[in-house]
């Protein structure tokens, strides 16, 4: 193509960090005061402190990586906004996992076309949503899951956030990423489409990609 095609910016190139979305959390999580208060739900009006989001996410982090979860794997959430919701991404962050956040607002449809694309997860859901999940997997068994995890109370055999929590009380992850990660090839985190045109999307997006976007 010829370059009178081509409209360039007259603005310097964008100083990008060449390090995955788990070093550049973890580095920006150490330059703030442990003790400030950094998540706050609103619907409960519960705190957390920076030093509280650092150790219950290293917990969970602690008991995926006992569930056998692997580099491999995707951590889904199906739930609305809550601070359990918020240390689950912390924790998939800190392993470097691919994160992959669904709206509540999907459907049984849209659930079961998205699962059944998706390779080993572990799937963390509300109790309001958790009898989709249930009725997915029934249908089918082909979804491969190392857990599922209910954030908010308790769910047929489903696992419970506070046990996770529980079994990784009092460890840390021994380096951030625990899991090797390329930031240019592997992916961070799969956002959704809107699905105007039919079923939602999967938009793959990579760790030096979502640094770009934020």
């Amino acid at each position: 193509m010829s370059d009178k095609y081509i409209v360039r910016s007259n603005r310097l190139p964008l100083d990008v960090l060449n390090i995955s979305m788990s070093e550049f959390v973890w580095n920006n999580l150490q330059n703030l005061n442990p003790d400030n208060i950094c998540i706050i739900d609103s619907t409960t009006d519960t705190k957390l402190t920076v030093k509280e989001l650092i150790t219950k996410s290293n917990a969970l982090a602690m008991a995926l990586v006992a569930k056998g979860v692997q580099k491999s794997d995707t951590i889904m959430t199906f739930a609305a906004n809550s601070i359990e919701h918020m240390i689950t991404l912390f924790a998939g962050a800190f392993l470097g996992t691919t994160l992959y956040p669904i709206s509540p607002n999907a459907n049984l449809y849209e659930m079961e076309s998205l699962l059944e694309t998706l390779g080993s997860m572990a799937i963390f859901t509300s109790a309001a949503k958790a009898d989709i999940i249930d009725q997915v997997l029934a249908k089918n068994k082909k979804i491969k899951t190392k857990t599922v995890v209910v954030f908010d109370g308790v769910y047929n055999e489903f696992t419970t956030f506070a046990d996770m929590l529980s079994k990784g009380n009092n460890q840390m992850l021994p380096k951030i990423p625990y899991f090797d990660v390329d930031p240019n090839k592997d992916i961070f985190i799969m956002l959704l489409s809107s699905g105007t045109t039919g079923a939602p999307k999967s938009l793959m997006t990579s760790h030096v990609a979502f640094n770009i976007l934020g």
